[in-house]
C-alpha cells in the first residue's frame, strides 16, 4: 500500500514539474516576442522621424529586418 501511494506522489511531482517547465518555455516564447514587438516599433518610430515627408526608398525596411536578425535570442523564422 505505501509503495502505491509513493508511486503516485512521485508520478504526480514528475507532472507537475512537467508542467512548470512548459509554463515557463511559453512564458519565455512570449516574453521574447513582445521584446521584438517593441523593438520593431521603435525602429519603425525612429525611422519615421528621420523621413522628412519624401517617399522612401525602400531600404528602411531591410535595415529593420536587419536589426532584428541581429538579435542573440531570434534564430528562427518564427520571429522575423
Amino acid at each position: 500500500m505505501y509503495e502505491r501511494v509513493e508511486s503516485a506522489k512521485q508520478k504526480h511531482v514528475v507532472e507537475m514539474e512537467r508542467q512548470r517547465i512548459e509554463f515557463l518555455k511559453q512564458l519565455e516564447v512570449k516574453r521574447m516576442e513582445n521584446f521584438v514587438d517593441a523593438h520593431v516599433k521603435l525602429a519603425r518610430a525612429k525611422r519615421t522621424k528621420k523621413t522628412t515627408g519624401g517617399a522612401a526608398d525602400g531600404a528602411g525596411g531591410m535595415e529593420l529586418v536587419a536589426t532584428v536578425a541581429a538579435l542573440p535570442f531570434v534564430s528562427t523564422s518564427t520571429f522575423l
